[in-house]
């Protein structure tokens, strides 16, 4: 039976949700009559701001139990024939299963990040494919949709005033093993601005600030500048950019999706799962390094590459065709 209305639940975050807009996409290609709906954290939903593939953005504080209440009791009134947990948490399939949908689909155990989430499951689903965003597509097939359509539609820019050539970075990331030097970062733009003439422009999140004021220091006569501001302005930086660098990370995944030249930089966590995708981007990653997702690991593994690596690479994805 041909779905009328359909629940999505991927609340976060940056990255995870760029990778997901593919399913939104295939999912109203497939039933371009449905009624497709998204649950997403407060934070994250000016991600789906404008988004063509979606009828109704719920946001979420998911933790304010009483603003959880209401939220749920607007979906209870939707009636969904399908809610699909992208996220594979406890939480995230609770409240799938709360939405009132008929049914809730969810990867298989093996799958999940927090494998008690298979109790909210009325079927699970086999990922399928060696990166999260085939892995999406799997579950979406598991609805009777035929059609698959890559697209990853983002918000409008907002209006900046930016160089006119010039690459990005963004040096941040969410846990220390995931963070390239800020020294590194530093010297790379010193390199650029030498040998290139080619200024930086750093994207600096809520909490960075310390970090990108210290690469500016280090950076001396190169003076990168800073754009800090919501995700309009990263959307904006990223497609002016002529390319974007920066380790697995939200802002990385903004790049790749609006057809950006990206360099990405990684440590233990695997790129093969969770790296750009995208045609233009190139991937540097040491050799040997064993994956994990552990938050306890140190920059050890992704300090390995060099800024000269880096740079090469850099050159590289600027000479590509845009």
């Amino acid at each position: 039976m041909t779905p009328r209305r359909i629940l999505l639940v991927r609340m976060g975050a940056m990255g995870d949700i760029v990778h997901t807009l593919p399913a939104a996409a295939s999912l109203r290609y497939s039933f371009p009559a449905a009624e497709i709906d998204w649950l997403v954290e407060e934070r994250w939903a000016p991600l789906l701001e404008e988004n063509p593939d979606l009828t109704n953005v719920y946001r979420v504080r998911s933790r304010d139990w009483r603003h959880v209440l209401h939220v749920l009791g607007e979906l209870r009134q939707r009636s969904y024939d399908m809610a699909l947990d992208f996220q594979g948490l406890i939480k995230s399939g609770l409240l799938a299963a709360l939405s009132g949908s008929s049914e809730v689909l969810g990867f298989q155990i093996a799958t999940l990040r927090e494998k008690f989430a298979f109790v909210f499951y009325d079927r699970q689903v086999a990922a399928a494919g060696a990166h999260v965003v085939e892995m999406n597509l799997s579950l979406v097939r598991a609805t009777g949709a035929a059609l698959q359509r890559l697209a990853f539609p983002l918000p409008h820019p907002a209006e900046l005033t930016l160089p006119e050539r010039f690459f990005a970075i963004s040096p941040s990331a969410g846990w220390e093993a995931k963070r390239w030097p800020a020294e590194f970062f530093a010297e790379l733009i010193g390199r650029a601005a030498r040998e290139w003439n080619l200024p930086a422009v750093i994207n600096c999140g809520p909490g960075e600030e310390a970090l990108a004021q210290r690469i500016v220091r280090l950076a001396g006569p190169a003076e990168p500048c800073v754009i800090q501001g919501g995700i309009s302005d990263l959307v904006a930086l990223v497609r002016k950019a002529s390319a974007f660098v920066a380790g697995d990370t939200g802002p990385l995944h903004v790049a790749a999706a609006a057809g950006t030249p990206v360099v990405a930089i990684f440590g233990p966590t695997s790129p093969e799962r969770n790296g750009p995708y995208s045609a233009r981007a190139r991937v540097l990653r040491p050799a040997g390094v064993v994956t994990t997702y552990a938050r306890s690991e140190d920059a050890s593994a992704i300090a390995r590459i060099s800024v000269e690596e880096v740079f090469r690479a850099l050159g590289e994805v600027l000479e590509s065709p845009r």
